[in-house]
């Protein structure tokens, strides 16, 4: 897994994974573990009203105008 930035791209109403200069577009379903702290989560990106990753059976909005360090395989 490599370390990555989760990044929000308005002009495509679209999450990217940011690792260096390659921006890969993130799809419905997709898995990755979110940092936080000093742990590990693991979780998967979903679409609804607005985007959010769901970590075990627990919903998480993602904010537009934030960035989370995730460890994703690119």
């Amino acid at each position: 897994m490599r370390r990555a930035v989760l990044r929000y791209v308005e002009e495509y109403d679209r999450w990217f994974a940011n690792v260096g200069k390659q921006m890969t577009a993130l799809h419905c379903g997709e898995g990755f573990q979110l940092h936080m702290g000093r742990r590990k989560v693991d979780c998967r990106i979903e679409m609804g009203r607005t985007w959010y990753v769901i970590m075990g059976d627990v919903p998480l909005a993602l904010m537009k105008n934030k960035t989370y360090l995730i460890s994703i395989n690119i």
